[in-house]
């Protein structure tokens, strides 16, 4: 990089190193701003999807429910459909879980709520038992907050490093380590 700064020109003869540097430095700030401003748009528009998930699909999947009980409790039909509609109803069950889960990893609302630690080891927990893997954890106490877009940063890191170890690694266990120095 040092004979890069001391043989480049940029166009208008050459610059002396001490502006490549402050160009260097400044387009970096910008690359940086234009990072944080893009993980905060993905994290507003997880946000966004995950209450829509949760609002409009699980009252459409509640209301269907509600139908299918009507249903049962109403209609003289044979135990045949009775246990169809049984069936239907533990789908739509299956789906409302689904989509709960769905909206919570998109978003957690206890990452809002009480922060990184306590949306990481409720993430931890979850993804033990849906993956199957011995999860340890070890997470220092919290005593003050961080900034949103930290903890957003560690969430998505986590997630990430979950699902790698599990796809990629073929081991059964897991140790999680967070401290704050």
């Amino acid at each position: 990089m040092w004979r890069f700064l001391n043989n480049w020109s940029g166009g208008k003869g050459k610059q002396s190193r001490s502006q490549l540097e402050l160009q260097l430095l400044e387009r970096t700030a910008t690359l940086e701003e234009l990072t944080k401003r893009l993980l905060w748009v993905q994290d507003d528009e997880r946000r966004r999807v995950a209450r829509d998930l949760h609002d409009s699909t699980g009252q459409t999947l509640t209301a269907l429910k509600i139908a299918i009980y009507v249903l049962q409790e109403k209609s003289e039909t044979s135990e045949q459909t009775k246990h169809h509609l049984s069936e239907i109803s533990g789908l739509a069950d299956q789906a409302l879980q689904e989509i709960r889960t769905t909206s919570y990893l998109l978003h957690p609302p206890l990452l809002d709520v009480a922060g990184f630690s306590s949306a990481a080891q409720w993430y931890v927990e979850g993804f033990a038992k849906r993956s199957g893997l011995k999860i340890k954890m070890q997470f220092a106490r919290e005593y003050e907050r961080m900034p949103d877009a930290i903890e957003i940063a560690l969430f998505r890191v986590l997630q990430e490093s979950l699902t790698n170890v599990h796809r990629h690694s073929g081991t059964n266990e897991v140790n999680v380590r967070f401290r704050r120095d």
